[in-house]
Protein backbone atom coordinates (compact mmCIF):
# COMPACT_ATOMS: atom_id res chain seq x y z
CA UNK A 1 0.00 0.00 0.00
CA UNK A 2 1.23 3.46 -0.89
CA UNK A 3 1.16 6.06 1.87
CA UNK A 4 0.68 9.53 0.34
CA UNK A 5 2.25 11.39 3.26
CA UNK A 6 5.52 10.96 5.08
CA UNK A 7 6.09 12.87 8.30
CA UNK A 8 9.43 12.88 10.07
CA UNK A 9 9.19 13.80 13.73
CA UNK A 10 12.26 14.71 15.74
CA UNK A 11 11.53 13.85 19.37
CA UNK A 12 12.26 16.83 21.60
CA UNK A 13 13.73 15.77 24.92
CA UNK A 14 16.31 17.84 26.75
CA UNK A 15 16.84 15.36 29.57
CA UNK A 16 20.49 14.65 30.39
CA UNK A 17 20.36 10.84 30.29
CA UNK A 18 23.26 8.75 31.51
CA UNK A 19 23.93 5.20 30.26
CA UNK A 20 21.84 2.83 32.36
CA UNK A 21 19.57 5.64 33.56
CA UNK A 22 17.14 5.76 30.64
CA UNK A 23 13.48 4.91 31.29
CA UNK A 24 12.79 1.38 29.96
CA UNK A 25 9.95 2.64 27.73
CA UNK A 26 12.34 4.64 25.55
CA UNK A 27 15.65 2.81 26.13
CA UNK A 28 15.51 0.82 22.85
CA UNK A 29 15.33 4.08 20.88
CA UNK A 30 18.19 5.94 22.60
CA UNK A 31 21.66 5.43 21.14
CA UNK A 32 24.70 6.73 22.98
CA UNK A 33 27.90 8.10 21.48
CA UNK A 34 30.57 6.61 23.76
CA UNK A 35 33.35 9.18 23.18
CA UNK A 36 31.17 12.19 23.99
CA UNK A 37 28.75 10.44 26.39
CA UNK A 38 25.99 12.16 24.42
CA UNK A 39 23.01 10.56 22.79
CA UNK A 40 21.56 10.85 19.33
CA UNK A 41 18.10 12.40 18.91
CA UNK A 42 15.22 10.10 18.05
CA UNK A 43 13.85 10.50 14.53
CA UNK A 44 10.39 8.96 14.28
CA UNK A 45 8.58 8.28 10.99
CA UNK A 46 5.07 9.26 11.97
CA UNK A 47 2.23 7.56 10.08
CA UNK A 48 -0.23 7.80 12.97
CA UNK A 49 -2.67 10.07 11.13
CA UNK A 50 -2.83 8.11 7.85
CA UNK A 51 -6.25 6.54 7.51
CA UNK A 52 -7.24 3.44 5.56
CA UNK A 53 -9.05 5.63 3.03
CA UNK A 54 -5.80 7.44 2.18
CA UNK A 55 -3.86 4.27 1.32
CA UNK A 56 -3.44 3.46 -2.38
CA UNK A 57 -2.99 -0.17 -3.48
CA UNK A 58 0.07 -0.58 -5.68
CA UNK A 59 -0.78 -2.84 -8.60
CA UNK A 60 -0.97 -2.83 -12.42
CA UNK A 61 -3.85 -0.32 -12.45
CA UNK A 62 -1.30 2.37 -11.55
CA UNK A 63 0.87 1.69 -14.58
CA UNK A 64 1.88 4.99 -16.16
CA UNK A 65 0.41 7.07 -13.33
CA UNK A 66 2.24 9.22 -10.81
CA UNK A 67 2.04 8.57 -7.10
CA UNK A 68 2.19 11.76 -5.08
CA UNK A 69 4.16 11.99 -1.87
CA UNK A 70 3.89 14.85 0.59
CA UNK A 71 6.81 15.02 3.01
CA UNK A 72 6.89 17.10 6.16
CA UNK A 73 8.89 17.58 9.31
CA UNK A 74 7.60 18.42 12.74
CA UNK A 75 9.15 18.33 16.19
CA UNK A 76 7.24 16.22 18.68
CA UNK A 77 7.37 16.15 22.46
CA UNK A 78 8.52 13.08 24.35
CA UNK A 79 5.12 12.41 25.91
CA UNK A 80 3.21 12.71 22.61
CA UNK A 81 5.76 10.46 20.89
CA UNK A 82 5.30 7.82 23.59
CA UNK A 83 1.53 7.96 23.13
CA UNK A 84 1.42 7.62 19.34
CA UNK A 85 4.25 5.12 19.01
CA UNK A 86 2.57 2.47 21.17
Amino acid sequence: MWKPTLTFSLVEDWTNYQPGGIPPQIAPEIHFDAPTMGWFPVLYVNDFWITKEQLVPINKTLEGKELLLEMSYEPIGLFKWQMISQ
